[in-house]
């Protein structure tokens, strides 16, 4: 029983972390679409292949 207390004290900051990791994936996915309509998106994909070539 002493167990399953401490999990359910250590789930609710795990779950605010996963709830603000998520809001933030949110926010980046709106401002891609946002480049993306401006048709900057190329250049985005363009400086993330550089960095993924420089990073390998």
């Amino acid at each position: 029983m002493v167990q399953k207390q401490h999990v359910l004290e250590l789930g609710k900051p795990v779950s605010q972390i996963f709830g603000k990791l998520l809001t933030i994936l949110f926010s980046f996915l709106e401002i891609i679409t946002l480049f993306m309509s401006k048709n900057l998106g190329h250049y985005l994909l363009s400086y993330e292949l550089i960095f993924f070539l420089l990073g390998s």
